[in-house]
């Protein structure tokens, strides 16, 4: 599904290469003790001179899934999917947790992604295309709906349970 030669970088410790969840927590920051975590700066280019987008943007499964493909290789979207909703992130004494929109970001009009202290939150995930127009205007080659149907999630109340039985836990594990 993806373009072989796309890829985008971030300014990291090395050390965080070792697993894809260590790179995730590399990867997402929170400023200032935040509510919300998100994404850090990423770049076109190796050297990080050409900036790709800001930090502490919201992130789509598109950028988040080419940042995993440019440093894993071997990766698969399932993969990333599961990591990205069974991942906590922590911030001094708060977990953070998933929040998942197909909040259509202005700029590249694609469902976003980010980490919240309000709880796990999704928003629109399991819709009927064929009865909502706003889906026609994204620019994704991705849909949260088909992403989470790959780990047999199919509505709510089963991504909901998944996010509790599995968080913390790799795909291989389970």
């Amino acid at each position: 599904m993806e373009n072989e030669e796309e890829k985008l970088y971030i300014d990291l410790d090395q050390k965080s290469l070792r697993t894809p969840r260590e790179f995730l927590n590399e990867l997402i920051v929170s400023e200032n003790n935040s509510i919300m975590a998100r994404c850090k700066e990423t770049y076109t280019d190796q050297n990080l001179t050409s900036l790709q987008c800001q930090r502490q943007k919201l992130r789509s499964f598109d950028d988040i899934y080419i940042l995993f493909k440019t440093y894993f290789p071997e990766i698969t979207e399932k993969e990333v999917t599961h990591l990205l909703i069974t991942f906590n992130k922590k911030i001094t004494e708060r977990e953070l947790e998933p929040y998942i929109r197909l909040y259509r970001c202005k700029d590249i009009l694609r469902p976003t992604f980010y980490y919240s202290s309000a709880g796990i939150y999704f928003d629109k995930i399991f819709y009927d295309k064929e009865d909502d127009d706003y889906y026609d205007l994204l620019n994704s080659k991705y849909d949260w709906k088909d992403l989470l149907a790959n780990l047999n999630i199919n509505n709510e109340e089963e991504l909901i349970e998944y996010i509790d039985k599995y968080r913390g836990k790799d795909l291989s594990e389970i």
